[in-house]
């Protein structure tokens, strides 16, 4: 393929990617409080030390003409709101959170880009576990100060 030839839109994921940092304190929490880290979202096994805390922003129903990569950003207001539990089997384990950092990179990509998502109602979350099996959580929610953000990554969905 040339260099000047556009690529095709696809469809689009979007996510912000937590500090070294912050990975590590939310592996020590979900240790702690007996999440398991080793099942990826994939169902495959994985070392604990692998599981990796994102807040996806877009997984897009639309094509979209974005340039896959990474960009350093500045997410630092993450205010921790509750568990809850997603997926069909209602086995996954999520923090939702509140940022307005994170909702203004939402809303910036979904206007410059005329996007739609997957899913009707966003709702801002952090996975804890791919495989929890319990009832809700009876523990102290992670500390918002210790939970930083410093990358965007633009990726074509698999």
């Amino acid at each position: 393929m040339r260099e000047n030839q556009l690529t095709p839109a696809v469809k689009k994921y979007i996510e912000i990617q937590y500090s070294p940092v912050t990975q590590g304190y939310l592996r020590q929490y979900c240790i702690d409080n007996g999440f398991s880290l080793t099942t990826r979202f994939d169902g495959e096994t994985q070392d604990d030390k692998s599981f990796d805390f994102h807040s996806t922003v877009w997984y897009t129903t639309n094509t979209a003409d974005i340039t896959n990569g990474q960009a350093e950003v500045s997410v630092t207001d993450v205010e921790p709101k509750g568990f809850a539990l997603f997926g069909p089997d209602e086995d996954i384990l999520v923090l939702e959170i509140e940022s307005e950092q994170l909702s203004a990179i939402r809303v910036d990509y979904g206007e410059s880009y005329g996007l739609t998502d997957e899913w009707p109602e966003y709702r801002a979350h952090i996975t804890l576990s791919y495989a929890y099996d319990g009832i809700m959580p009876e523990v102290a929610l992670p500390d918002g100060t210790k939970i930083t953000a410093t990358a965007l990554n633009v990726k074509d969905q698999k």
